[in-house]
């Protein structure tokens, strides 16, 4: 029992202010090192966003492209005498474009068969999964 208390008497104890200055610094530490990480997830998060935002214009570019070009007269498609960048929108809308299309192209037919693929791939999917989740429910 004497070296349980020998022991206790070796180890110094730190007084109360020392405690209370170690636990304001190690606050202060914990705080500027969460200061730190939110400039990092800043950081991080505007160059996500600028990513994104390449990314969102490369795919809608060409779509806006295709809509601006039919709506072009025949001629003006392929004009170079412009640059590009002044030819993007056409001077004059013709909407008799999509009248021409769906008068020589059977669009009416296309869309029809686009239903009912869709409707059957939609079938076979369901089908299948609520065969595989019936012997799934039933495996031990």
């Amino acid at each position: 029992m004497s070296s349980n208390i020998r022991f206790q008497e070796e180890v110094p104890q730190k007084p109360e202010n020392e405690k209370a200055l170690n636990r304001e610094s190690y606050a202060l530490l914990v705080e500027k090192i969460k200061r730190g990480q939110a400039k990092k997830n800043r950081v991080a998060k505007a160059g996500a966003y600028l990513l994104l935002s390449i990314g969102a214009v490369t795919m809608i570019a060409p779509f806006l492209w295709m809509l601006a070009t039919s709506l072009k007269e025949p001629g003006q498609i392929f004009s170079f005498q412009k640059n590009w960048w002044e030819e993007w929108l056409p001077t004059t809308f013709v909407w008799r474009n999509y009248v021409k299309a769906w008068q020589v192209v059977p669009f009416a037919k296309f869309y029809l068969n686009s239903i009912f693929v869709t409707a059957c791939v939609t079938f076979g999917q369901v089908a299948t999964s609520a065969m595989a989740a019936y012997s799934f429910a039933r495996l031990k």
